[in-house]
């Protein structure tokens, strides 16, 4: 494996999702992400929205799992804010790992399968999460 850090890594402030970067793999770097989101209004202040997250390694050497493709992340979200600065709101988001998120173990292969082929024991599952929030903008 190649030890030397020479690629490039965003802020670790830098947020964008709500699970995959957050929590899991921390800061981005050596990988891209595609990020459409839609947002809609339902009455003054408040409203809702949706983000839809794919992230993949460059290359496949660099993901846990051996392979490119990292996840798909969806996150909704339902927010209010007021005129006089008060806001709030609920997100949820939920990932769905791909074969570069699997934990290949220490020899780098795969060992156990079920009848499809698929890595059975060592395959990573679905995450959620869900947040609340309270605020003053100032």
């Amino acid at each position: 494996k190649d030890r030397n850090i020479t690629n490039f890594r965003f802020n670790p402030d830098y947020r964008f999702d709500m699970i995959l970067w957050r929590e899991v793999l921390g800061q981005l770097t050596d990988a891209f992400y595609v990020k459409p989101s839609i947002s809609y209004l339902i009455a003054e202040g408040f409203g809702v929205g949706m983000d839809a997250i794919y992230s993949q390694a460059l290359f496949a050497e660099s993901a846990p799992g051996q392979e490119k493709p990292l996840g798909l992340e969806l996150d909704f979200h339902i927010f209010y804010a007021s005129e006089d600065g008060f806001v709030a709101g609920f997100d949820y988001g939920v990932l769905i790992p791909f074969g570069g998120m699997d934990n290949l173990g220490s020899n780098n292969e795969r060992i156990a399968t079920d009848v499809a082929g698929n890595n059975a024991d060592l395959a990573a599952g679905t995450a959620q999460r869900l947040r609340g929030y309270l605020g003053v903008k100032f």
